[in-house]
């Protein structure tokens, strides 16, 4: 499955990504990796330090961390 940010680029293991959460609003930079054929981001500092890529992307503004 492929999966997209809020700009419409694609992201692909080994993007890092950002986005925030909460009130006031925490900021969250993670890395995607595949595990167990899923796409994962390592969110090290945050609970849970993993999630699912899916679960960001229909829950928060997702952006692809550009450099």
């Amino acid at each position: 499955m492929k999966y997209y940010d809020d700009w419409g680029e694609e992201i692909k293991e080994g993007d890092n990504i950002v986005t925030s959460y909460g009130i006031p609003p925490k900021p969250l930079k993670g890395k995607v990796i595949i595990e167990e054929g899923e796409m994962i981001v390592l969110t090290p500092g945050h609970n849970p330090e993993k999630c699912d890529l899916n679960y960001l992307i229909h829950n928060f503004n997702v952006y692809k961390e550009t450099e």
